[in-house]
């Protein structure tokens, strides 16, 4: 029987994640699709619907109505299922329709593939597209059987994915799109799958919103939101109160020196202290802190811990580690961007909000047993992954089973810091166990093997093999292999998947001990 290492997310992989999700990929494009998108000279290509007129203004497609409502122009574009596509175009209402729109469609009067609006003046639609026909309809739509609107520079392009001359971005992946994500130094982190989570923000972009409070601040909109502390003696700071339970949660931001280099975030009780030149935490009291490097000079900085009923949350600018009152000089300051509060001990992927609470889903990837030549009575299975930080509970890295806890092959993290634990589990009891005690640091990178047959378990990490049962019952009908899940469905924690490998065969220790070095 032959052998096969699964170490590409989309090979046989059956994954679902029923919302959008962010990871920092690479991210390219590929050519442009759409015929004439820039109407340098006429409508070519375009097809009036609901009585519409076409014509080109300055270079510009003006879509009025002629007596029906929502008059539309429409074309065609031949795109291939199972790819991912990037739809995008510029508008200007002139002030004569109450709302624009890009419908996507999978005829020329359906939006199967969604519909955005927009009531601004001017500005860009934008849509991913998951495709699963070989043609896709592009409606620009005027609200109002009277009125017209203006658009321009239509585009449909493929994403790519992955490839090494692309710059890293952080993607939005649409519903049920694994993420690949990379670090912020372009090596791969692996497989992405996290735990349902929800941004409390509800403006997690716009620091300028009402719902959150300034004091003592000016704030000047640049590539991101800055800070800008003025000269009034004090504290120069955002505060947001958000309705949340006394319970453990998370407050992140992105953050970069723009004249002061260090940020303090503060959650009640819970406070950090962020060197923004460096990353490191000067600080922490009430909980934990952690940053990470996400690119373009910024880092992702936050502080985790159990909050009281609806406690604060706040951003101060800090011109040194230790100092809270200061007088600023009115332009240096610090840009901050992609703030999130979450239920949870650890933080996990930045969820976008602009209005209103949102909610990113679980990750779920699986295979069937039966994809790859599953052998009831033995085998080996070696993965390279990392977990997030502890939230008092298992974080799964992967289960080989009948879809409940009765027959399983299962490998975690135990509450317990850095223990990683090994179960094999037969009619519903535990034949062999293991814990591998504080041998696991959370964020760091593991190599680890578990071989099994009949009498005969082995657990190897990092190159060290552990003698662990010579008397384990193998379990039975074991139909599906998940990663980042328990069989039965179990789903809590975060992990990296660089790769899982398995081998129909128990693998001799020494096997083991050359996988995982």
């Amino acid at each position: 029987m032959g052998t096969k290492a699964y170490s590409n997310a989309l090979d046989l992989l059956t994954f679902t994640r029923a919302s959008g999700g962010t990871a920092l990929r690479r991210i390219g494009y590929g050519s442009e699709l759409v015929s004439n998108g820039t109407f340098d000279a006429d409508t070519t290509g375009w097809t009036p619907y609901g009585s519409a007129v076409l014509s080109v203004v300055s270079q510009r497609l003006k879509v009025l109505g002629s007596g029906t409502s929502f008059p539309q122009a429409v074309e065609a574009v031949t795109i291939q299922a199972g790819k991912v596509y990037a739809v995008s175009v510029d508008f200007d209402r002139d002030g004569s329709t109450s709302r624009v729109y890009l419908s996507l469609g999978k005829t020329a009067t359906n939006v199967e593939y969604g519909q955005v609006s927009s009531t601004a003046a001017t500005g860009t639609l934008t849509s991913l597209v998951v495709a699963t026909t070989s043609v896709l309809y592009i409606s620009l739509v005027a609200a109002g059987s009277t009125d017209h609107a203006y658009f321009d520079n239509v585009s449909v392009k493929e994403v790519l994915f992955d490839r090494a001359s692309d710059p890293l971005v952080l993607f939005n992946h649409p519903n049920n799109i694994p993420r690949i994500e990379y670090a912020a130094d372009g090596t791969v982190k692996g497989l992405l799958i996290e735990e349902q989570r929800t941004n409390l923000l509800t403006y997690s972009e716009d620091f300028a919103n009402a719902a959150w409070t300034a004091g003592a601040l000016n704030l000047t909109s640049i590539s991101a939101n800055r800070i800008t502390p003025n000269t009034t003696l004090g504290q120069h700071r955002y505060d947001r109160t958000t309705t949340i339970s006394a319970s453990a949660h998370t407050f992140s931001v992105e953050a970069k020196p723009d004249g002061y280099s260090f940020l303090w975030l503060r959650l009640g009780a819970i406070n950090g202290t962020f060197n923004l030149d460096t990353g490191e935490v000067t600080l922490s009291s009430g909980g934990t802190a952690s940053s990470v490097a996400v690119g373009g000079g910024y880092f992702r900085v936050s502080i985790s811990g159990t909050a009281a009923g609806n406690d604060t949350a706040r951003i101060n600018v800090l011109p040194t580690a230790s100092t809270a009152d200061f007088s600023g000089d009115g332009t240096s300051g610090v840009l901050v961007r992609n703030a999130q509060l979450e239920a949870g001990s650890f933080p996990t992927s930045y969820i976008p909000t602009s209005g209103a609470a949102a909610t990113r889903s679980a990750d779920v990837a699986s295979i069937p047993t039966s994809a790859f030549g599953y052998n009831q009575k033995a085998g080996t299975v070696v993965v390279d992954s990392q977990h997030a930080d502890y939230g008092g509970f298992d974080h799964a890295i992967f289960s080989l089973g009948d879809l409940t806890q009765n027959e399983e092959v299962y490998l975690a993290v135990a509450p317990d810091p850095d223990d990683a634990v090994f179960y094999v589990r037969s009619n519903n009891t535990t034949e062999a166990s293991y814990f591998w005690n504080a041998q696991w640091a959370a964020n760091t990178y593991a190599k680890i093997a578990v071989a099994f047959s009949e009498d005969d378990v082995e657990f190897a990490k990092d190159g060290t093999a552990v003698g662990l049962d010579t008397s384990a019952t193998m379990p039975v009908g074991l139909t599906t292999l998940k990663m980042g899940e328990r069989s039965n469905g179990v789903f809590k924690g975060a992990i990296h998947l660089k790769s899982i490998q398995y081998f129909p065969r128990r693998l001799t220790n020494a096997q083991l001990v050359r996988l995982t070095t």
